[in-house]
């Protein structure tokens, strides 16, 4: 076998093609790519659940200070100022005369003479509630 020198390699020895590096330089860069998607997306994710977590902090903040300042002002409320507010919505308190109309569900049940209240409670009663007829909607 004659052996001759083209380009420095043996000519027995068969020549690799130049692209053979190629391939894997281009699968190594997909699995580059994709392992960087991959962590730009969970850092991404990470990202939103912190904004979330401080909105829902915030929210649940400027909840509670809403409340806070609801208690405080009913707390506050007069009854002469309930009174005027209740006027000028054209608002009357409800007196022995007024007919409330209830559905039956509503209603409670005859007691029975074993259960029916002392007089002395039911005379109390009477003066912390103004008496008011309630009638079932079906005419009870």
């Amino acid at each position: 076998m004659t052996s001759y020198r083209r380009g420095g390699r043996p000519a027995w020895r068969a020549a690799e093609p130049r692209c053979a590096w190629l391939a894997p330089l281009l699968i190594a860069l997909t699995v580059v790519g994709v392992l960087l998607s991959e962590v730009w997306q969970s850092s991404r994710v990470a990202q939103l659940s912190l904004r979330l977590d401080r909105t829902r902090a915030s929210y649940e903040e400027a909840r509670a200070r809403l409340d806070f300042l609801r208690a405080e002002l009913e707390r506050r409320a007069t009854r002469p100022e309930l009174a005027s507010a209740a006027l000028r919505l054209g608002l009357e308190p409800a007196g022995p005369d007024r007919v409330v109309l209830l559905p039956a569900g509503y209603l409670a049940r005859e007691e029975s003479p074993a259960r029916a209240a002392s007089p002395l409670v039911e005379r109390f009663m009477r003066a912390l509630v103004p008496d008011a007829r309630a009638q079932a909607r079906g005419g009870r």
